[in-house]
C-alpha cells in the first residue's frame, strides 16, 4: 500500500491524517459497506487526540450502512455508547485481529495493545448485543495456535475468521530473517510453503478448523461474511486458507483473457473484442466462478441467497475443459453427435409419455390416490425407462404389471442407444486423431516440406 501514499519513508514510521467534507446525506450508504482499518488501524494512539474515527461514525450513525471495523486496540471502547446507538438502527460489526496468545510473539510483530487487552474488550463489546469477530490473520505456520484462540475466544465473539500468512515483496525477508533467528526449526517449513509454494500445510489446517467447528458445534463455511448473533460459546467459523489464494488467480486469469481479447478476434475493434470476448460462454463462466467470493464486499446480501450462490463456485470445475485434451474430445463428441443423441433422447422422450398415459388409464381406477394423472404416471414411466425403480409409485393390477415389464425391458435397450453412440463418437475422435498424428510426421514442423521414408 505504500506505493499510494507517496511517501519515501518505511511501511510503518509515518501516519496521514485524514480530514473529509461533513457527510450530509449519510442515507445514500444504507446498505453498503463500510470498513474502518482495513489498511490503517482506525483506532491506532493517533485515535485518542485526532478523534476521525468518532467523528465518522457519529456522521454515519443513522445511514443504515453496514459497518465493520476491524482493529487491534481497546480504544474502541471509548465509544461504546456510539456502537450501541448505531447497533440499534444499522448493522455493525468490530473485530479484533489476534493470531497468537503469546504476548512475546506479539510484541515482536507489532506495537498494538496486548492480547490479554484485546480479549477484554472484546467480552465488553460482545456482552452489550454488539456482533464481535475473532480475526485470526495471520496464521504463522508453527505459530498461530488456532486451537487454543478458538477455544479461549469462542464464548465472546460470533465469528471466527481465519486466513494464512501471505509473504511478497520486502516484507517476505523480514519475514523469513525473523524466522531464521528466532524459530531455526522453522525454517524447512517455510522454505517449503513460501519459496516451493508447497500449500499442503494450509490444506492440512483446514481440515483442522473443520475438526475444530464439529468439536464446538460450530458452522464452518468457506469465504462467508454472514451477518448473525449465534449462540454462545458457538461462533460462525470462516475459512479464507486456500481459497483465496486460487481465486486471486482465477481473477488475474479473467482480466488478462479479457486485456488480450483483441488477439482472440483480431479481425475486430478492440472495443468489440472485449465485448465479445465478456459475453462469451467461456468468460460467463470465469466471471461466475470468482463472483462468489467478491459479491459478499460489494453489497450487503441476505445470508440465504450468499448459500445458494455458492453453488457457483462448482462453475471451476468447467475451466479445466480449456486444459485438459480428455474434456476437449468429449465437446467434440457430443457436437460431432449431437443430432444422432437428439433423436434416441426424443424417443426415450415419446416412450415415457406413451408409457405414462397408457399406465395411467389401466391403474387409475385401482389407485386413484397414486396414479391421480397423467404427471404421476410420468414420474412413473422416468423412475422405470432409466432403470431406477424407487419404489414410490408401482401398478398392483395385472395389466399394469405386464405394461411396467414391456416398459423396464425397453427401458434398458433405450439407454444404452445414447452410450454406444458416444462410444462410437469416441472411437471416431480417436482414430481421427491418430491419422493426424500420423500425418503430422509426414511433413516438417518448421518449413512444411514432406519428410522422405528412409525405411
Amino acid at each position: 500500500m505504500k506505493r499510494f501514499t507517496g511517501h519515501t519513508e518505511e511501511w510503518g514510521t509515518f501516519m496521514d491524517v485524514k480530514d473529509w467534507p461533513e457527510i450530509k446525506n449519510p442515507k445514500k450508504y444504507a446498505g453498503q459497506k463500510v470498513i474502518i482499518g482495513t489498511v490503517t488501524d482506525g483506532y491506532n494512539p493517533l485515535e485518542k487526540t485526532y478523534k476521525n474515527t468518532r467523528r465518522l461514525l457519529e456522521e454515519l450513525k443513522d445511514s443504515g450502512a453496514d459497518i465493520l471495523i476491524c482493529t487491534k486496540s481497546d480504544l474502541v471502547l471509548r465509544d461504546l455508547d456510539l456502537l450501541k446507538e448505531i447497533n440499534e438502527n444499522s448493522r455493525l460489526t468490530v473485530s479484533w485481529s489476534i493470531n497468537t496468545l503469546d504476548e512475546e510473539f506479539k510484541d515482536d510483530m507489532d506495537a498494538a495493545v496486548s492480547i490479554e487487552r484485546r480479549l477484554a474488550a472484546m467480552k465488553e463489546v460482545y456482552a452489550t448485543g454488539i456482533r464481535t469477530i475473532c480475526f485470526i490473520s495471520p496464521v504463522f505456520p508453527g505459530i498461530t495456535d488456532i486451537e487454543a484462540i478458538i477455544d479461549r475466544t469462542k464464548d465472546q465473539c460470533d465469528l471466527v475468521w481465519l486466513e494464512n500468512l501471505n509473504l511478497r515483496g520486502g516484507f517476505k525477508a523480514d519475514i523469513m530473517k525473523y524466522i531464521s533467528d528466532k524459530h531455526p526449526d522453522l525454517v524447512p517449513l517455510y522454505d517449503e510453503i513460501y519459496n516451493k509454494k508447497n500449500r499442503s500445510y494450509f490444506e492440512a489446517l483446514e481440515k483442522k478448523a473443520e475438526e475444530l467447528a464439529k468439536k464446538y458445534d460450530c458452522r464452518f463455511v468457506d469465504n462467508e461474511t454472514p451477518y448473525e448473533r449465534v449462540e454462545k460459546g458457538h461462533p460462525t467459523i470462516v475459512d479464507y486458507f486456500v481459497e483465496t489464494v486460487s481465486v486471486i488467480i482465477f481473477t488475474i486469469e479473467y482480466f488478462l483473457r479479457i486485456w488480450t481479447s483483441d488477439l482472440l478476434y483480431p479481425g475486430k475493434k478492440r472495443i468489440t473484442a472485449i465485448l465479445k470476448y465478456i459475453f462469451s460462454f467461456l468468460a460467463i463462466i470465469d466471471l461466475l466462478a470468482i463472483l462468489p467470493f467478491y459479491l459478499p464486499f460489494l453489497i450487503t446480501i441476505d445470508l440465504r441467497v450468499l448459500r445458494m450462490l455458492r453453488i457457483i463456485r462448482l462453475f471451476r470445475v468447467f475451466k479445466i475443459n480449456r486444459y485438459t485434451n480428455a474434456l476437449v474430445s468429449i465437446v467434440k463428441v457430443f457436437k460431432n453427435k449431437q443430432s444422432e443423441l437428439l433423436s434416441s433422447i426424443f424417443v426415450v422422450l415419446l416412450l415415457m409419455i406413451v408409457a405414462s398415459v397408457l399406465m395411467y388409464g389401466v391403474e387409475n381406477k385401482a389407485q386413484p390416490e397414486v396414479f391421480r394423472n397423467a404427471f404421476d404416471a410420468l414420474w412413473w414411466a422416468l423412475a422405470t425407462l432409466t432403470t431406477v425403480g424407487y419404489g414410490d409409485i408401482y401398478p398392483i393390477t395385472v395389466l399394469g404389471k405386464i405394461l411396467s415389464a414391456v416398459i423396464a425391458i425397453l427401458g434398458i435397450g433405450l439407454v444404452a442407444v445414447p452410450t454406444g453412440i458416444i462410444s462410437a463418437g469416441f472411437m471416431e475422435n480417436m482414430n481421427k486423431s491418430q491419422e493426424c498424428e500420423s500425418e503430422k510426421i509426414k511433413y516438417c514442423p518448421y518449413c512444411g516440406k514432406e519428410l522422405k521414408d528412409f525405411s
